[in-house]
Order: C-alpha cells, then structure tokens, then sequence
C-alpha cells in the first residue's frame, strides 16, 4: 500500500513537466505504459518479467526522450526490487540524452530522481518497521495463547492434587473411624451384652437394652459413614492408570477427562468395566494396541475400549464377562454398543439424571 502511494507521488510529478513537454501522444504513452510498468513489475519475485518490462521502456526512451519524464517512478520500482544492474542503463540514457532537453534535466529530472530515492528509502524504513511490529505483535499473541495455556495447565494440576489430597484425606478418616471409633463400639457393645447376662435386675436391664440398642444403632451409623466415605475416597483417574499400566498383552493409552464430582456407583461401574473389558483383550484379541477413553459431557459420561485386534468371524455376545457389563450399564440407565468393525470396540453413555443411586 506504501508503495503505491509512492508510484502515485511520482506519477502525479510528472505532470510536471508539461511545460516541457506538452500533451502529446509520448507523453500519454509515457503514462498509460509505466502504471502497467509499476503494476506488473512490483513484485520482488520476477526478475524476468521486470527485466523485460525494462528494456522496452529504456528502448522506448532511447527514440522518444520524452518519455523519461516518467523514469523517476521507474527508478523507484528498481530500488524497492534492488534491481541495482537495471538503473545503470537508465542513468546511462539520462546522460545520452542530455543535450535533447537541457534545461528540463537538471530542473526536473535530477529532483524526480533524488524524490525517488528519498521515497525508496522512508519506505523501506518503513515497511522494516512494519514487519518488525508485526514479528513483535505476532510474538506478544503467542506468548500470551502460551502463557495463558500454560497457567491454565498449572491450575488444572494444582486442582488435581488438591483432588486427590481431599480423596486421601477422607480415606484416612475413615481407615480413623473404622480402626478407633469402630472398634471401641464393638467393645462396649460386648461389654453391654456381658452385663446383660449377668444382671439380676429388672429395671437395670430395661436400661441396658436401651443402651445396646443406641450402641448397634451409633455402629450402623459409623458403617455407613466410613461405607460413604470410602467410596467418595476412590480416585477413579488413579485406578485407571494403574489398570492400563498394569496390563501386559499391549500397550494401553487413558485418555481422561473427567470432572472430580463424578457419583461413587458412577465409578465403580466404569472400573469394573474396564477391568472386564481389558481381560477379555488379554484373553480373546491378538491386539497390540488400546485405547480406553473416558469423558464427561454436560448430560452425560462416556467409556470407550477400543482395540486393534482381528474379531472372531462370528461374535458372540452371551458371556458372563459381557452380560456383567450390560447389567451395570442397565442398573444406570445407560446404553451400550458393540462394534466389531476395524477392531474391537465398546461404547457405553451413563446419563447424569435418572440413574439409581445404588452401588454396583
């Protein structure tokens, strides 16, 4: 765009030199041939075509002078090509063809050609500028994309640990609850049972049928809250990498995107299903490649086993291993598909709403 404002500069001073030349068929001519000159010959990357272009233009000028009015804006689109070997002819013409005009040269053309230059040079300067601000703009973007990645990783990863530090800390409590509290209601539930046998009297007992009474009921109620915690303890990540790793008949890949809010019968269907799903690989399939993805939609949570071993001809879908499956998927109002093309595949969708709050 620079540049064109340039070429138009120039072309506007040629103009200029009507009082010289007048308005005539060369000068027209002149016109009319070096905007084609500028247009096809703007571009770097044809040094032929430029060159062509050239040598009819300094033909042109060497039969008809006039022409040179317009060798100003030529000079200017040999400098911003660096064709350099190409303004020697034009300079050499300049001074072959002094005693044509001799007044017109040195008060019009010499000042053309230094406008030229100048006007080469601000923008070169100019467009150096440019790329430079662009490179610096282009760079600011992409560190900025990096370093918002970047944080964004670091976060997600400090949610991670404190996800699983939250998981192991309620897994303590509840090994605290099960071994201390557990145990010692066990023992004055024992205690209360000897008393019983032993007491002679009657209103004592009553009382201490009260007392095993809310003494079973405080245990029932420790049961079920180390049985919640536990289960709310399982890092379902952890123990699919730990599966996937542990697998020897191929390489397994986890791909896991999962939210840290996913419910315990959730978790437990999926590790069972992977369990099954990878033993029946080692079993049935000559594969030696998986991959076990498993993602949570806003609706819904996704499993997919996949494997690139060679089906049986006729796939049969009635074993223990299968039919579990199928059960824990019914049991959560999910779906499940089988598929047998290009490998081995299962693909199974657990709803987020309407599912059974039961473990499996």
């Amino acid at each position: 765009m620079k540049s064109t404002e340039d070429q138009a500069v120039l072309l506007i001073y040629a103009f200029g030199a009507l009082p010289w030349m007048g308005v005539n068929t060369p000068f027209v001519a002149g016109l009319l041939y070096t905007i084609i000159y500028a247009a096809l010959s703007s571009r770097p990357d044809c040094p032929i075509r430029r060159g062509i272009l050239t040598a009819v233009y300094l033909a042109a000028a060497f039969f008809c002078p006039p022409v040179l009015c317009f060798s100003p804006a030529v000079l200017y689109t040999l400098l911003m090509c660096h064709s350099y070997a190409a303004i020697l002819p034009i300079l050499l013409l300049f001074l072959g063809q002094w005693h044509s005009f001799p007044d017109f040269y040195p008060f019009f053309l010499i000042p053309g050609y230094a406008t030229a230059g100048l006007l080469c040079y601000k923008t070169t300067v100019y467009q150096a500028l440019d790329r430079r601000y662009r490179q610096t703009k282009d760079d600011g973007t992409e560190l900025a994309i990096l370093l918002k990645e970047k944080n964004l990783a670091l976060q997600e990863n400090q949610n991670y640990k404190v996800y699983t530090a939250t998981l192991k800390e309620r897994n303590r409590i509840a090994r605290e609850i099960h071994d201390h509290v557990g145990h010692m209601l066990s023992r004055c539930i024992l205690l209360t049972g000897a008393l019983k046998t032993i007491n002679k009297d009657a209103a004592v007992g009553e009382s201490l049928n009260h007392l095993e009474q809310t003494l079973h009921t405080a245990m029932d109620n420790i049961r079920s809250s180390v049985h919640d915690l536990h289960d709310e303890s399982i890092n379902l990540r952890e123990i699919l990498e730990g599966l996937a790793a542990a697998h020897s008949s191929c390489p397994v890949d986890l791909d896991y995107d999962m939210g840290f809010d996913v419910p315990a019968d959730v978790k437990y269907c999926l590790i069972a299903i992977v369990k099954e799903a990878l033993h029946n690989i080692s079993r049935h399939s000559s594969a030696d490649q998986a991959t076990v993805t498993v993602r949570e939609h806003p609706g819904l949570y996704q499993l997919s086993i996949e494997d690139n071993g060679i089906p049986p001809a006729q796939p049969e879908y009635t074993g223990m291993g299968l039919a579990n499956m199928q059960d824990r998927v019914r049991c959560l109002h999910g779906t499940i598909q089988i598929y047998t093309e290009q490998g081995f595949r299962i693909f199974i969708t657990l709803p987020k709403e309407n599912r059974k709050d039961t473990a499996i």
